[in-house]
């Protein structure tokens, strides 16, 4: 059996092309090629290895500006570049725990040593519940931001802020124990 694609048939056993034109613009077949193994088998420059745009203000730069010849995507590109390492901010966290451990000691001060003081016991509260509990938050949240560079310079801060949480804690329970308890007795 041979092909035949000059008198194609379609499905009916009639022909697909009825007007028996040439179905291809201009007359030519674009599968055509004749003149195929007449080629040259090497790139050679042309239009379109051209860096001049149109148009451009710098010819020859293939419109990249300040570069003297063609841009290259597959070359070195220079020598890395050390990003700087993530450090906790130290001071925001002095401040919670400052704030935190002065307020337990007010209010163990205030229960032991002067028998229920509530001007002690109210300054520890305060200090120990929004001013160290929101330095503390605030530490967190510049410390998060540190830990989203390259690299982190701190292992010891997670367990440190537990511990300032948990010392604000004690302080902000001690210091209600302590107001709880003069409201009671007075």
């Amino acid at each position: 059996m041979s092909w035949n694609f000059e008198n194609a048939t379609g499905v009916g056993g009639g022909s697909a092309n009825p007007t028996g034109q040439n179905p291809f613009p201009g007359g030519e077949n674009p599968f055509e090629w004749s003149g195929a193994e007449s080629q040259p088998t090497t790139p050679q420059a042309g239009p379109g290895w051209d860096t001049t745009v149109i148009g451009d203000p710098q010819p020859g730069t293939g419109g990249w500006p300040n570069s003297g010849d063609i841009w290259d995507p597959n070359a070195d590109a220079g020598l890395p570049v050390m990003l700087p390492a993530g450090k906790p901010p130290v001071p925001w966290f002095a401040g919670a725990a400052a704030g935190a451990v002065l307020a337990l000691a007010g209010a163990l001060v205030a229960a032991f040593v002067l028998d229920g003081s509530l001007p002690v016991a109210a300054v520890s509260w305060l200090l120990a519940g929004p001013v160290a509990v929101l330095v503390l938050g605030e530490f967190v949240k510049r410390d998060e931001r540190q830990r989203a560079r390259a690299s982190y310079e701190g292992p010891w801060v997670r367990p440190a802020t537990i511990a300032v949480g948990v010392v604000a804690l004690l302080a902000v329970v001690a210091s209600a124990y302590v107001i709880a308890n003069w409201v009671a007795t007075r």
